[in-house]
């Protein structure tokens, strides 16, 4: 099973049968945030950065949001068209 090593730690970390490039894990040791990178044959985990954490939670809002507006656009229409009849 590949293994990496979490930059912070240093504690030796299971990947797992199928790691995917990109995919977040936690460091079951130190907590912080890893993503998994791989270059040739080699695992390797770098640090997620607070800002893509903050835009991923950014972009959750945004879709919150987004479905909120929708909803207010089609009760609009509902009443306009409850008016016109």
């Amino acid at each position: 099973m590949p293994k990496a090593r979490c930059p912070i730690c240093d504690e030796m970390i299971d990947l797992g049968e199928r790691p995917h490039v990109g995919d977040v894990i936690e460091c079951p040791s130190c907590g912080v945030s890893l993503s998994i990178e791989q270059k040739g044959r080699r695992w390797s985990l770098k640090i997620v950065e607070e800002e893509e954490e903050e835009w991923e939670e950014e972009e959750e809002l945004e879709e919150e949001e987004w479905e909120e507006e929708e909803w207010e656009e089609e009760e609009e229409e509902e009443e306009e068209e409850e008016e016109e009849w």
